[in-house]
């Protein structure tokens, strides 16, 4: 079955990088508030894929529309949807990853993580009902309804090894629209802490089932800790779908790196059509120091 294109949008057709791509950019309200912003989200309106592909060739050649009338309001999208964003940032406050996971760093000591994270509740349930204790070092979990940072639902797992911080997964979901829309700031405060000297990987994500989609890794290798950050769709078969994002770290000989990376490499479709779902964000990305 087809999905219409969401309400209150914009249908726009154009060329990104010699390939046609049919365009939904969505009006939506913040919760809670009078802003309306554009979400630069990718919806095909005839095979009803809701991300960046290939196949829209075929619609494009199957329409009349004046393509340049498309082209400007595409700027004009564009331009609506980098002021709005900026807006919708500037109303979750300043600060980046520190808001929500200060200390999470490999190798940080156990008793000072836990007086950074008085909410942090230890992540074995048969003991989460029992008060941390930094003379008790174990894995622990941080939950958000409404984090600090992005303001979406969080939560983290983070893992003691001897006492010491060895590895965390930290995951931001919610709806797609509102998840989507935060992604400029979650790279921007992953590559204001790591730096800009990272490299592009692609995974997939459930390979091989139903739900398997591709997604683009900004990944930092270091001597002593691998850090990552991505963002993944919905799955699509998902009654009410919800994406999500990841930030990461784990030591570099960690075994599930390599696992990743390499058990189930995507392919170079795969890998092009992860990027292209950036394609909006990344000139800004890649101007940061």
């Amino acid at each position: 079955a087809l999905r219409r294109p969401p309400a209150d949008s914009v249908l726009v057709h154009v060329e990104v990088g010699g390939q046609a791509k049919c365009l939904i950019w969505c009006k939506i309200r913040r919760r809670n508030r009078n802003l309306v912003k554009y979400a630069g989200l990718c919806c095909c309106c005839h095979c009803g894929r809701i991300w960046y592909h290939t196949r829209c060739r075929q619609h494009l050649n199957s329409t009349n529309r004046d393509h340049s009338m498309y082209d400007i309001v595409t700027i004009f999208c564009i331009l609506m949807t980098t002021a709005l964003s900026v807006a919708a940032d500037d109303d979750l406050g300043s600060g980046g990853l520190d808001r929500v996971l200060p200390l999470a760093a490999i190798g940080t000591p156990f008793a000072e993580f836990v007086a950074a994270h008085p909410d942090a509740v230890y992540s074995d349930k048969d003991i989460r009902d029992i008060a941390v204790s930094p003379e008790r070092p174990g894995a622990l979990l941080i939950t958000h309804d409404d984090d600090p940072f992005l303001g979406l639902t969080a939560f983290a797992n983070i893992g003691f090894r001897d006492g010491t911080l060895y590895e965390f997964v930290s995951v931001w979901t919610g709806a797609e629209e509102d998840v989507h829309a935060r992604r400029r700031r979650f790279f921007t405060a992953v590559i204001q802490q790591h730096g800009a000297d990272y490299a592009r990987e692609t995974i997939l994500v459930s390979p091989q089932m139903p739900e398997e989609r591709a997604a683009a890794v900004f990944l930092w290798r270091e001597s002593d800790v691998a850090t990552l950050a991505f963002y993944t769709e919905p799955s699509p078969i998902e009654s009410q779908p919800q994406a999500t994002l990841t930030y990461a770290q784990f030591t570099p000989d960690d075994p599930f790196l390599d696992d990743l990376f390499s058990r189930n490499p995507p392919d170079e479709t795969q890998r092009a059509t992860a990027w292209e779902a950036h394609a909006d964000i990344l000139p800004w990305l890649e101007r940061l120091e």
